[in-house]
């Protein structure tokens, strides 16, 4: 059963009227908007638009392509909208509206004009949108432009699975052969024949200018004409697109590089209903490491959200799809780490490139560790946030230390793991030393704790130094530092070792003891986070755990 909204589109199409109003210029006014000159737009503010199918998650590519739209319309002053276009009933995906919504707020890209904020051209949702598209058939109907295909749908599906087993096509009639008279296609429709509308594609060659690939030559088409609106009444996204792009007053149309090939078809329906095309800039595809299409088939993610999940930044995110495929040198300061506000500034749609971009998720780490550490030194609200986060990301690891985790406590522990984990999940691993016992007898311990016979005097020197240092000393990095660079300087006199050894090797095994780990803060940060009473526990038990070794080694062999 056809829904209302279907069911009026069908009533409008079949009786040559326009239903209510729900659109920005429904029947008489929608048939003006369509007769608008070039002229009417000369001078126009520039209006952009994101117009995603509510059919699954954003995709990164979807993401990079709201993310120019908006530094578009930024830096031109312009203004950019946000529309829904859920034509597609079959594909539509319950909550990923909501889902890319929400991607979008948290990236700090808010439209100017949306389904939540309308302006003067709402509803910014197609499908509350159906008598704008009914009056624009109607007149393509009228001029000739477009025709009822009443050929039963089950034929032309039969037809093209016959073509995909035989790799044959299977003529097609003229269109002059199946398109009825007027009074013959109202009988057809009394009777509740089912039909599809059709585009009347012009067939010759079509040059198009685009603001990135510049002027191409497409040969002239020799596909079917392309369906307008479907037998259940819904436009396709061609007629929707073209409609609501004229009369929403969109300037600029920034959008994949997959829409490149439909070009001529979108061209030829502007100058079938007499409007006035915007210009277009088509973004090049957004591919894997290895070159191959970027899709969820070749494995990784491919959508905002998970990287979000992930702990990635939405700065970062940002950032690095900015990266892809838009040269940003010259611009002042000439880095890659950029914030928004950055990026609107430097932002030139004449610096976007046709060639494929490539995903190189190295790139994403690092910014998404410059883009941690710049919310941590600004501070403020995005350095609460980042906190919270990752106190939220400890506390989920280790539930038993939560009360222990207080703010302080957390900006000290991120702090000083800062420049190392890649996300803010990942603070919870880097900082795992702290609240879990190491493990001495690793491949990677073993290595790390080096020459046995300076280890244990070693690891009482910097017993000793616990003991004796004063609460303040005891998180004074400096003087910690300080007091085992002097011991170093000594073991390594008494040794006859070559400058430098001697701190190398006591740091490398007071670390050894402390973390069983070869990477890490340094070791008066590491003795400053533990605190005295964990740090002479790690060190006793070190002890131990060596003596055992020790003793186990020099039992005779069975």
């Amino acid at each position: 059963m056809l829904t209302f909204g279907a069911a009026l589109a069908r009533r409008c199409l079949r009786q040559g009227v326009a239903g209510p109003s729900t659109g920005r210029c429904p029947g008489a006014s929608a048939r003006r908007c369509m007769h608008d000159s070039a002229d009417a737009r000369a001078g126009q503010t520039p209006r952009v638009r994101f117009a995603p199918s509510p059919t699954g998650a954003l995709h990164l590519g979807g993401l990079r392509t709201a993310l120019f739209n908006y530094l578009f319309a930024r830096q031109s002053g312009g203004r950019w909208l946000l529309r829904i276009e859920d034509t597609d009933r079959s594909r539509l995906v319950e909550g990923s509206q909501e889902s890319l919504l929400r991607v979008l707020a948290l990236c700090g890209l808010t439209p100017d004009e949306s389904p939540s904020a309308p302006g003067d051209c709402g509803p910014y949702v197609q499908s509350e949108r159906l008598s704008l598209y009914a009056a624009a058939c109607e007149q393509l109907i009228r001029d000739g432009h477009a025709y009822r295909d009443f050929q039963p749908e089950a034929a032309t599906l039969a037809e093209k699975e016959a073509e995909r087993k035989t790799k044959k096509k299977t003529p097609r009639p003229n269109r002059d052969a199946i398109v009825p008279d007027e009074e013959e296609a109202q009988r057809l429709i009394a009777e509740g024949r089912p039909f599809v509308v059709r585009f009347r594609v012009p067939r010759k060659p079509t040059t198009i200018q685009d603001m990135v690939y510049g002027s191409i030559t497409m040969p002239k088409s020799h596909a079917d004409d392309p369906v307008l609106v479907k037998s259940d009444g819904w436009p396709t996204y061609h007629l929707a697109n073209v409609v609501d792009d004229h009369a929403m007053r969109i300037t600029h149309v920034l959008r994949g590089e997959e829409w490149l090939p439909s070009l001529p078809l979108h061209l030829a329906l502007y100058e079938a209903l007499r409007c006035p095309p915007p210009a277009f800039a088509h973004l090049p595809l957004l591919m894997n490491k290895d070159g191959s299409k970027l899709s969820k088939r070749s494995g990784g993610h491919v959508n905002a959200q998970d990287y979000l999940a992930e702990g990635y930044e939405p700065e970062a995110l940002l950032n690095f799809v900015a990266l892809m495929g838009c040269n940003w040198h010259g611009r002042e300061g000439d880095n890659e780490v950029m914030s928004l506000s950055e990026m609107v500034d430097g932002f030139s749609i004449a610096n976007v490139s046709h060639a494929r971009a490539k995903l190189h998720l190295d790139k994403l780490r690092f910014l998404n560790r410059q883009h941690m550490a710049r919310k941590l030194e600004r501070g403020g609200e995005a350095a609460a946030e980042l906190l919270s986060r990752a106190r939220q990301a400890l506390a989920g690891r280790w539930p038993e230390a939560k009360e222990l985790m207080t703010q302080s406590r957390v900006e000290q522990i991120v702090r000083a793991v800062m420049g190392r984990p890649d996300t803010v999940n990942e603070i919870a691993d880097t900082a795992s030393f702290l609240f879990e016992a190491p493990d001495w007898s690793t491949s990677e311990a073993a290595k790390l704790r080096g020459d046995p016979e300076t280890y244990t005097p070693v690891l009482h020197t910097a017993l000793d130094l616990v003991e004796v240092a004063s609460e303040a000393q005891a998180r004074d990095e400096l003087w910690l530092t300080t007091a085992l660079e002097d011991f170093a300087l000594r073991l390594e006199a008494a040794n006859g070792w070559q400058a430098g050894q001697g701190k190398q090797r006591v740091m490398r095994q007071i670390r050894h003891a402390l973390t069983a780990r070869s990477r890490g803060p340094s070791i008066g940060t590491v003795l400053v986070l533990m605190g005295p009473a964990l740090a002479r526990e790690r060190l006793h038990a070190a002890l131990d755990h060596f003596a055992s070794e020790a003793s186990t080694a020099a039992l005779p062999e069975q």
